[in-house]
């Protein structure tokens, strides 16, 4: 089998929950991956809502655990070899952590809801699409799931990503036999299919691309795209997450993987932190802290309205200092630009900032690095110049940031003994 599918099928996540919800997605990577690979089942105990019930918070919290637990024994008669991992914790933000720690390749997660198109999807599954550092299937029913995919279509424009996807949809036609379908949509960007060749007949669309795919997914089993790898706010709006919403069958968002760690040559993309946490300038100040404590991040990067990057907020821009008041010898905690004289004061100043617009904490201009970046030079910027962390470019497009907690990653990437 080609080498794309191979890679895909290297390390799967597949999220389970206590109620069933995953194991759609348990089922068509099984069916799909052929036995190729290997499979983590993830279920998250989101235990910290136990704190709700008081007196009984250790009795839930058992019970939430006994329910992930249930959710791993019901997935492994679906792939009896599968590891298994169940983790504390917000559902979104600890699946994330599971991905990066597997260095997944796939998540495959499963989308509940009806075949209505124009319905959001889940929570977590929608975090995936925006955050995941792998490429991602959102699982849905369809009628004959022994026969899963017998069509299949693929978004193709000529862009590496959609050639990457084209490229796992023919794989995976001649894996299990189904009809491949490559449509080009010449509704959207202007495209040239007579210089595209991805080894399947083109179907020209004169409808956008989403439309065009979306149609296509009332006959297919599975619809691929291809995916720029934008994440936070800018992957708001985006090809593969509006097909992925909309579609009425499963959907598999194809990332182009991270070049490897080679020997002692690191560059900054094998340390650095992604994706990068995105937001715009009038993002207010209350929703940008919120960001940071969901995705788990120490910064967010502030981008306009062409994704050129504005500015940057980081955890320091909220932290309380201990600062002179001007023309006395006292010094005063300091908040926000502002010094706080007693509780009431610090909730007026939090209370006026929450509503604030990031652009008015955030730093601007923005020292940003390359990703290809030899790391003794992101070490020599990080220390000499002053910096906490720094957004990280891939071909002009923001792909993460590497901070000075990254480059502990160093220690992981020497050998052992």
């Amino acid at each position: 089998m080609g080498d794309a599918v191979s890679r895909l099928f290297e390390r799967v996540v597949c999220a389970v929950a206590g109620d069933g919800r995953g194991l759609e997605g348990v089922r068509q990577v099984e069916r799909l991956r052929a036995g190729e690979g290997s499979v983590v089942l993830a279920s998250i105990a989101e235990t910290q809502v136990a704190a709700r019930t008081g007196l009984h918070a250790p009795e839930w919290r058992k019970e939430l655990r006994a329910e992930a637990q249930r959710a791993i024994d019901r997935a492994r008669e679906l792939a009896p070899d599968a590891d298994a991992r169940i983790v504390d914790g917000d559902a979104a933000r600890a699946l994330r952590w599971i991905l990066e720690d597997e260095g997944a390749t796939l998540v495959a997660v499963e989308d509940g809801r009806s075949r209505a198109a124009g319905i959001l999807l889940g929570s977590v599954a929608t975090s995936l699409l925006h955050d995941a550092p792998c490429s991602v299937l959102i699982a849905r029913r369809r009628a004959d799931l022994e026969r899963f995919p017998s069509e299949i279509a693929v978004g193709v424009d000529g862009s590496p990503e959609s050639l990457r996807a084209a490229a796992v949809a023919k794989e995976l036609g001649e894996r299990v036999g189904a009809r491949v379908r490559a449509l080009v949509a010449t509704g959207g960007k202007e495209i040239r299919p007579d210089e595209i060749d991805v080894g399947l007949p083109l179907e020209c669309d004169e409808r956008p691309p989403v439309d065009a795919l979306v149609a296509a997914s009332e006959t297919a089993d599975l619809v691929v795209v291809g995916s720029r790898g934008l994440h936070g706010i800018r992957v708001l709006g985006s090809v593969s997450e509006r097909v992925a919403h909309r579609t009425a069958c499963s959907v598999l968002v194809v990332r182009l993987p991270a070049p490897a760690a080679t020997g002692e040559h690191l560059v900054v993309r094998d340390v650095m932190s992604r994706p990068a946490v995105t937001a715009t300038p009038n993002t207010p100040v209350r929703d940008i802290a919120r960001l940071m404590l969901e995705r788990g991040m120490g910064s967010v990067v502030i981008v306009d309205e062409e994704g050129r990057i504005a500015g940057i907020v980081t955890e320091t821009d909220f932290e309380i200092t201990d600062e002179p008041v001007a023309d006395t010898a006292f010094r005063w905690p300091r908040v926000l630009g502002r010094h706080v004289w007693s509780e009431s004061s610090l909730k007026e100043v939090y209370a006026e900032a929450a509503a604030q617009p990031a652009e008015a904490i955030m730093k601007s201009p923005v020292e940003t690095i390359d990703a290809g970046t030899e790391l003794w030079e992101a070490v020599r910027m990080l220390t000499e110049k002053g910096h906490k962390r720094l957004p990280v470019l891939d071909g002009g497009l923001l792909v993460g940031v590497v901070s000075q907690t990254d480059l502990v990653k160093l220690l992981l990437a020497r050998p052992e003994g």
